[in-house]
Parts: structure tokens; sequence; C-alpha cells
């Protein structure tokens, strides 16, 4: 009995400096959602030779446990075609040259593209999800012989 009853202008005073909360909350979980996947934005090779990308990932249950891909960018550009994936899917153009390898403990999986050619030049993702357009960074492959001539004529052979 001796309470005084909120008066209306109190709770929207109340609900004001409560709600800033929700918007943080968000913010911050997309932040973190942002920076869940980590790795190389460049990467480079020679015809002939291989790259491997190392994808490190938040080490949080859910990510242990879901889906890891390696997906090509386009035509057209928006949409990632799966080359490899952690549910036993390799694409018929890339079998025997693309593995994906993940180590959940350490947070991370590692793809590996071999037999290089001009053809793999383009942009890739290193994904976490069941689809391949959510939490992922992307990769920027270029294919180039200048490295190797250029290595070589710095050995000297």
């Amino acid at each position: 009995m001796g309470e005084t009853p909120t008066k209306p202008e109190e709770q929207k005073v109340t609900s004001e400096r409560t709600g800033w909360k929700t918007p943080l909350l968000l913010t911050l979980c997309l932040l973190q959602a942002a920076n869940a996947l980590k790795g190389p934005r460049l990467v480079s090779g020679e015809p002939g030779g291989a790259v491997t990308i190392t994808c490190h990932y938040a080490p949080t249950s859910v990510n242990r446990h879901q889906r890891k891909y390696w997906c090509r960018l386009g035509p057209p550009n928006w949409i990632c075609r799966t080359i490899v994936s952690t549910n036993h899917y390799t694409h018929l153009q890339y079998h025997g040259r693309a593995t994906l390898e993940d180590f959940p403990w350490s947070s991370m999986f590692v793809v590996r593209l071999s037999q290089l050619s001009p053809m793999d030049e383009g942009c890739y993702r290193c994904g976490i999800g069941s689809r391949n357009d959510m939490l992922f960074f992307s990769v920027n492959l270029t294919v180039s012989t200048g490295l190797f001539q250029k290595r070589k004529a710095s050995l000297g052979s």
C-alpha cells in the first residue's frame, strides 16, 4: 500500500533510457559477425602452381559446427557458386585441385587450389553457413607468369 503510482512521464523517461540498449546490442552483434571471418584479401599464384588460403573464424560452438565453404563470384557478380565445402561437395570443374580442410578447435579452415591457370583469376569468398551470402570475406586471386619470371631472374637462373 504505501507505494506511489508511477506517473506516465516517469514511465516514458524510463523506457527512453533503456531504449538505447537495443540498437547498441544490435550494432555490437553486427560488428562481431563482420569480424567473425578473417584472412587474406589478395592472393596470387603462378600458372601450374597452387595457393593456400587460411580462413580464421570466431571460436564459437556455432561456427565450429557450421558448413564452411569456398565459392567463386559471378557471373552475375552477386552469385557465389560453391567450389568446395565441408558438406563433402566439390564442383566438377575443381575435382582433384580444390580442397577444404576444417580445424574447428583452431577456429580456422584451409582452402587449397592447385594446377592454377589464368582462368582461375577472380573474386572468391571464404565463408560459413548454409548459404553463400551470409558470413564471408572476399579474396581476390591473380594468376601471373610475371611472378615466376621475376623470382627466377632474382635467383640468377
